[in-house]
């Protein structure tokens, strides 16, 4: 099994115990979070292929758990704690700053990724990058100013991001993501075809406006107007 270091513990301003452990070595840091299982405990890590799994990641950079509030070794919480993005999102920066690591690869897998989402949202200082496995940014009830931006970052959430050090933003995706607002008309608001995916069961209501071709960016994209 690779060498960690013993379980740490991150103090956020709440005061919850928040427990992470770190492996490997390199210039790049990945925070990773689970959904609902302990990624700090080291008994989840025993199978033959998580040991090879485990030996590969932090080949390739420093890697450091996270069991976020109420998963785990971490404190137990309230479930209007556990389950709130922004609180969680704390626990997150308790332990970059615990490790004194300034930028880090941000990667959350199911529901711990609207952890990671809200903590790039709210740190992209922090944030060297934004890694979601099995999940999606958010979709809630917003304005319609605001679905805008909402969809950016829902097709940002399908390709690669990268935060430049001046804190802007670029690759495909966020051109995709400006190419959608330029093709919206007055009191319009477009989204990508897995924006519309993505939505399904929620209020939201969508009308196919068709296959178009957005400027720069490669193939032909079905575009969704938001009716409701």
């Amino acid at each position: 099994m690779t060498q960690r270091s013993k379980v740490g513990y991150a103090l956020p301003p709440d005061g919850y115990h928040i427990a992470y452990a770190d492996l490997g070595h390199g210039d790049i840091c990945h925070v990773f979070m689970a959904e609902f299982v302990s990624v700090v405990d080291e008994i989840q890590w025993q199978h033959p292929a998580l040991v090879r799994f485990e030996r590969l990641y932090a080949s390739l950079s420093r890697v450091v758990y996270i069991d976020l509030r109420g998963i785990g070794l971490s404190d137990g919480a309230p479930l209007d704690d556990c389950f709130a993005p922004e609180a969680r999102a704390t626990d997150i920066l308790a332990v970059l700053d615990a490790l004194e690591v300034e930028r880090a690869v941000i990667s959350g897998e199911g529901y711990s990724g609207h952890a990671a989402t809200q903590f790039a949202v709210t740190y992209p200082e922090r944030t060297l990058r934004l890694a979601l496995n099995n999940s999606y940014a958010h979709l809630g009830h917003v304005d319609g100013d605001d679905i805008v931006q909402l969809s950016a970052e829902e097709v940002a959430d399908m390709g690669e991001v990268e935060l430049l050090p001046d804190g802007d933003l670029r690759g495909i995706a966020v051109h995709a993501a400006a190419r959608l607002c330029d093709a919206a008309g007055p009191h319009e608001v477009l989204v990508s075809r897995i924006v519309a995916d993505l939505a399904a069961g929620s209020d939201f209501r969508f009308q196919n406006r068709g296959p178009h071709d957005l400027k720069g960016v490669p193939g032909s994209w079905t575009l969704y107007e938001v009716t409701k």
